[in-house]
């Protein structure tokens, strides 16, 4: 094994306590962050990979000194400053905290997140005024965080504010249905608004609700919650390795990280979504594509990976596969104009369905009037035998593109055609 080689790491032994797998991972978790170190000791990146492995083992102070030298070298690493700010927090260092979430948002100003972290420390230190304002810009970015509409709720509360309180955690059940204090919140806004039937109905439910809250917590935590966690976390760190190495262009490392996060992980989307662009990338399709049916079966609802499935089981020659997932693309969003485009497209190379191909054709020309989707519906027009639609198709692709070759090489073929 050369200095810069991997350990080979065969996989854990499932029939092992838990207890012995998690350390396990964990030795194996530490001999990765080391040999990253080693192989890019000049990297920012493997210094906060490092401190990050070490605040997810429980060990803050030497986290921070990695992140620290990370920054030496990687200035611009938002996440860092948000990482920074949460162990100060933690340490009640409110003010050392805010210092670096604001660094943090220097970098990214659109980073979700950071502005709810800095209210929570200005609400620490009674500053609810400034803690409104934070709480209003997060949920500028991010419009469905549940918990920033409920803290916006509380700080409201503490001004007295009532109504805008009300307000704010009625929004907080509509994105969170089970949101146990908003429903508390809700019971003791009503009640200040003198609104006594409301306050009783949102009381019950809190009580409710907090009643099946106290009944899980009295598991506690399993230790196969504690495997599951350090699972993801080996997968995790696998992956940002994977990252380091293929900015080196070193793509066999790369797939043996991903390989080694989905292994240890195989419920780990994010693992296979990523052997998936490798493999994709490698021109490895039928690899590609059975790594994106592991993504669909973890996440049935996930839009790009039906998409993607489509595109590569195209390529594979596997039509009804890929009609399968270009309609289930459909169905989930209706209103891109891509799913239309693609299954018409899909329709016209194979020469089959061609009525529905102009039908879709013209239903992405609805959605999206560009030129691509107008070309294809002149090709669309061209083999359905509508000669006048294609051509006013093909003109206002011509329009919108003039210089395109292949719009001119279709406008000649269909007004030549018979």
């Amino acid at each position: 094994m050369t200095s810069h080689e991997l350990p080979a790491q065969p996989p854990v032994d499932p029939t092992l306590p838990p207890a012995q797998q998690i350390a396990l991972l964990k030795s194996r978790e530490m001999a990765l962050a080391e040999r990253v170190m080693k192989d890019f000791p000049n990297s920012g990146d493997a210094y906060i990979l490092m401190g990050d492995l070490h605040r997810r083992l429980g060990s803050s102070a030497q986290a921070v000194e990695f992140w620290h030298k990370g920054l030496e070298l990687s200035p611009n690493r938002a996440d860092v400053y948000q990482n920074l700010g949460i162990v100060a927090m933690e340490k009640q260092d409110f003010e050392q905290a805010i210092s670096f979430w604001q660094k943090a948002l220097q970098i990214n100003p659109q980073m979700p997140g950071v502005h709810n972290i800095i209210a929570r420390a200005l609400m620490g230190l009674g500053r609810h005024d400034e803690a409104i304002k934070e709480l209003q810009a997060d949920v500028k970015i991010s419009p469905q965080s549940a918990d920033s509409h409920f803290l916006l709720g509380q700080a409201f509360l503490q001004q007295q504010e009532y109504g805008k309180a009300k307000m704010c955690y009625e929004r907080t059940i509509e994105l969170q249905p089970d949101h146990v204090n908003a429903y508390y919140g809700l019971a003791t806004v009503c009640a200040r608004l003198k609104q006594p039937d409301q306050a009783k109905q949102y009381r019950a439910t809190f009580q409710k609700l907090r009643a099946g809250s106290l009944q899980d917590r009295k598991y506690g935590h399993m230790p196969a919650d504690d495997l599951a966690r350090t699972r993801a976390s080996m997968a995790g760190l696998s992956m940002q390795a994977a990252r380091l190495y293929q900015r080196r262009g070193e793509l066999r490392k790369v797939e043996e990280l991903l390989k080694q996060g989905v292994a240890v992980d195989p419920n780990n989307a994010a693992a296979h979504r990523r052997l998936a662009a490798l493999y994709r990338m490698t021109n490895r399709i039928p690899a590609a594509l059975a790594q994106c049916e592991s993504v669909r079966q973890l996440e049935p609802n996930d839009p790009a990976c039906h998409l993607l499935i489509g595109t590569l089981a195209l390529q594979l020659k596997r039509v009804d596969r890929a009609e399968t997932a270009l309609r289930r693309f459909i169905a989930l969003c209706p209103n891109q104009s891509v799913g239309y485009r693609e299954l018409a497209h899909l329709h016209i190379r194979t020469n089959r369905k061609l009525a529905e191909a102009k039908q879709l054709a013209q239903k992405a020309v609805e959605l999206e009037p560009t030129a691509e989707n107008y070309f294809l519906l002149s090709w669309a027009g061209q083999k359905t035998g509508d000669k006048e639609a294609a051509l006013a198709a093909i003109r206002k692709a011509m329009e919108m593109a003039p210089g395109n070759p292949e719009y001119r090489k279709m406008y000649d073929l269909i007004r030549h055609s018979r």
